[in-house]
Parts: C-alpha cells; structure tokens; sequence
C-alpha cells in the first residue's frame, strides 16, 4: 500500500469517528496522523473540531486559526469558530463568525440555526425565531435546527409540544447517544430524575469516553440517592423560596387556630425537612468520600506495590 493510500484510509477512519462521535477516539487517530502531515488544513479542521466537542476551546481555536491561515478558510471553518465562541460565551465575536459564514452561504442551516440558538441565548427570542423558521423551511429534518428547536420548547413550551417536539428531534438525530442524550434532557426537564438517569446511563455505555456524560450520571445518582428525599419533595412542592413561605404561613395559621404544641410540633417537622436539604449533599459526599477511598484501599491490598520475587 502507498503512502498515499495509506494516509487516506487513515483520514477515512478518522471521519467514521467523527461521523459517530467518537471523538475522543478520533482526536487520538488525529494526533498519530499530525506528525507526518503538520500542514494539512483538513485534518488540523477535523483536529480543532474534536477539541471543540471535547470542550478544550483554547487549543480548539488556535488549531482551527492554524488550519483556516494554510488555507482551509470556508463555510464549515468559519462555522465552527462561532460555535467555540459561543461555547466560550463570548456572544459578540460569535455571532461576527455567523455572520461572515452566512455570507458565504446564506441557506446554510447549521450555520442559520446556531445563530438563532445565540439570538435566544441573549434574548432575542423574537429574532431568534424567525431565524430558527427559515432554517427548518429549508431542512425540516436537520439534526441542528431540530436540537435548537428542542432546546426553546423545553423552557418556553407546553409539554404536549414539547413530546411532538422530541419525536421529531429522535427522528433527526444522528447517533443512538443522541437519541437517548435528547430523551434524558426531556426527563430531566420534567424532573423525572430516575427515567433521566437511565437514559443518560445508556448514553454512557454507547459512549464510555464522554466525561461529561458521567458528571450528569454522577449528579442524578446523587439527586436520586433517598438522602435527597427532602430535596425532591421541597424541589416538587415549588422549591425552597415557596417552601418558606408556606412554613411562614403554616406556622402563623398555627399560631392563630392551633393549640401551642400541635403549632410547634408541625413548625419543627417543616424547619427540620428544610435543614435537611442542606445536611443531605454533606452527608452523601461524604459517603463518597469513604466508598472511594474503601475501594483505593481494596485496590492496593490486590495490587500491591514491591518488587518482583
């Protein structure tokens, strides 16, 4: 096989990584390729790209700025330099970046459908809607306007909607993570914080690599714990705030039509299910805390360090 041939079967894998978002994978199969080819502006695209969706933005930008000066300066490159920025928060220089992509290609709907997604971001919802149904005149069926139309409907529409929603959106979506990336977000929304934490949990074995994806397993297994059983009955009665009104409220109906012990008898079970609330995530890191390092213990007992007999 020549170089040649060799070098392109290489890219193809990268691009069936990226294809299925494995991109971690695909940034490993990148950094062997770099070396032997450091002026490429495809691959150092496809490089800055994984970084983006791995969230190192730094040196996302700084690959992305290499690739765009040898010369790969087009749709997708300016493209991915709004989505960084918006990622980073820096709102001015991305909608600059989806602007300067737009005027190269107007009916772009990736690129169209972002910007919405930053109009609703600074609160040009408006605008931002208008934007967002021009896109999905173009492509009913894009897996970035239908996510950024998911996105709006779970904090501004009704939940009927929100269902219609969410099958169109699983129509669309690219990969079986994210599917079930969509299905835990809608749960989690809803706080359904166990159906959310099954999705998630099968996203994470589709995906094993996404460190993000196990910060939100390990945040519902949390949230899910019977510790925070006073947490999700507060959270489900309309949260702390409205929860001290009505304990106020409770206590001065109480204190008016009540005998004095029956009064501070409910008083006390209302005051100590709110500071249970706040002794809860204590309690269970520190029970973390233990079983880890229970398990760092264990590990070194089976592994332990010395030399060779």
């Amino acid at each position: 096989m020549t170089y040649f041939n060799n070098f392109e079967v290489q890219v193809q894998e990268i691009e069936y990584y990226l294809e299925i978002e494995k991109f971690t994978q695909a940034k490993k199969a990148i950094e062997k390729l770099l070396p032997e080819t450091p002026d490429n502006g495809l691959l150092l695209y496809y490089y800055a790209f994984c970084l983006y969706c791995l969230e190192e933005n730094e040196v996302a930008e700084e690959a992305l700025f290499e690739s765009i000066r040898l010369g790969f300066r087009n749709v997708d490159s300016t493209y991915l330099l709004g989505r960084i920025r918006l990622q980073c928060n820096n709102f001015q220089s991305a909608e600059e970046a989806f602007l300067e992509a737009l005027e190269m290609d107007p009916q772009s709907v990736p690129v169209m459908s972002s910007y919405a997604l930053l109009m609703f971001r600074t609160g040009h919802q408006k605008k931002a809607l208008n934007i967002l149904d021009q896109a999905l005149r173009l492509d009913p069926s894009n897996e970035v306007a239908l996510s950024v139309r998911f996105i709006y409907l779970l904090a501004y529409g009704s939940k009927n909607i929100q269902l219609e929603m969410l099958a169109d959106t699983l129509q669309g979506a690219g990969t079986e993570t994210r599917k079930l990336l969509n299905i835990g977000l809608y749960e989690l929304h809803h706080n359904k914080l166990k159906d959310a934490k099954e999705a998630f949990r099968q996203a994470y074995l589709q995906d094993p690599t996404n460190t993000d994806l196990l910060e939100a397993l390990d945040e519902l297994q949390m949230r899910t714990s019977l510790l925070f059983l006073p947490n999700n009955i507060i959270q489900k009665l309309g949260g702390p705030a409205f929860f001290w009104i009505c304990t106020a409220f409770i206590a001065l109906i109480g204190k008016l039509f009540l005998p004095d012990m029956i009064a501070g008898v409910l008083l006390l079970i209302l005051v100590c299910l709110m500071l249970a609330t706040w002794v809860s995530p204590v309690i269970y890191l520190a029970i973390k805390r233990k079983q880890a390092r229970r398990k760092r213990t264990m590990l070194k007992q089976l592994h332990p360090r010395g030399g060779r007999k």
